[in-house]
């Protein structure tokens, strides 16, 4: 299932949301804006709890729900099995109560870096949609638990996301909320996960959509999202993980004024001087600034390979579809 060439969709499209391990982890600094869905038809206020489908239960005849993982407004995340797998195969499992639109966009998008869609169906009232499972937590939850990481080697994640960010680029799709909670690993190598917020195209929305914190100048100014926002909160996503803290002003800004004169300000370090200077180019406020997901994972690489930090391990193949 492909979504190259879907239109750009509407207020109304349904969304998959986070696979988090709990609520807890998928909290993080900051408000998370949305535009408000419409309470008529399938997204009357109380819809949710009627998702919470009883643990066992097969869905598609094929997919058992064991455990909660967690839950959105308009659907819940199980850790379920493939009961069609060799070895009973471990998957992640979205179920939401929707409108008929076809599969998520998450299907057109295969990549190593990307979490992997592997089904997508409909059981009675519900659509539920099958994913990798990743037995970890994300990179916001390992910040909080761990401390900051070494310089090299995110850079090697920061470049392993940029190729995922190019993907969905290619395929006019925007991803729209990149930021640590929104990074699993497996292994070493980053996951890209969460596409509750993507949309094809460019899309002039009424309010902010997304995490604020990790929003471009031009989009705290009201500018619609496009693929170099995606760079900048990449480049964001890298100096917090460096650094351990958010760049320039308040962690819980009160306005969105505060944030946009906090990006005016002068690049804090992050603790590397090497990095410093890529990062200033991608963070830079005005027009100079390095906005090519291609040009920033390059200059990753190689100040990762200048360090002495090894390539990541090379990703197993992808489970074949369906």
């Amino acid at each position: 299932m492909s979504s190259q060439g879907s239109e750009p969709l509407g207020e109304t499209r349904c969304r998959w949301f986070s696979l988090a391990e709990s609520d807890a982890l998928a909290q993080v600094p900051g408000p998370r804006i949305e535009v408000p869905i419409p309470t008529t038809g399938a997204f009357t206020p109380g819809k949710t709890a009627a998702a919470n489908l009883p643990l066992g239960t097969v869905l598609g005849e094929r997919y058992r729900l064991d455990s909660a993982l967690g839950r959105g407004g308009q659907g819940v995340v199980y850790r379920g099995v493939d009961l069609e797998a060799p070895r009973l195969r471990r998957v992640a499992i979205k179920v939401r109560l929707c409108p008929s639109e076809g599969p998520p966009i998450l299907a057109g998008l295969r990549h190593v870096n990307i979490q992997g869609f592997l089904d997508w169906g409909r059981e009675g009232e519900f659509e539920f949609c099958v994913l990798r499972f990743h037995d970890s937590l994300d990179l916001r939850a390992r910040l909080d638990r761990e401390g900051a990481f070494p310089a090299p080697l995110v850079a090697r994640w920061g470049a392993a996301l940029l190729r995922a960010l190019g993907h969905l680029h290619r395929q006019n799709v925007l991803h729209r909320d990149v930021k640590p909670s929104n990074v699993l690993l497996a292994g070493q190598r980053p996951v890209l996960i969460d596409f509750d917020l993507a949309c094809v195209g460019s899309r002039r929305e009424r309010g902010l959509v997304g995490t604020p914190l990790y929003m471009s100048p031009e989009r705290l100014a009201g500018q619609p999202a496009a693929r170099d926002d995606d760079v900048f909160a990449c480049a964001l996503t890298v100096y917090e993980l460096v650094a351990g803290s958010l760049p320039n002003g308040p962690q819980d800004p009160e306005t969105l004024e505060d944030l946009r004169r906090a990006r005016q300000e002068p690049l804090p370090s992050c603790g590397d001087s090497g990095l410093d200077l890529i990062l200033a180019q991608a963070l830079a406020p005005g027009t100079d600034r390095l906005r090519s997901a291609r040009a920033l994972g390059k200059a990753l690489r190689a100040f990762a390979k200048e360090a002495g930090q090894p390539e990541l391990p090379t990703p197993p193949p992808l489970p074949e579809l369906g």
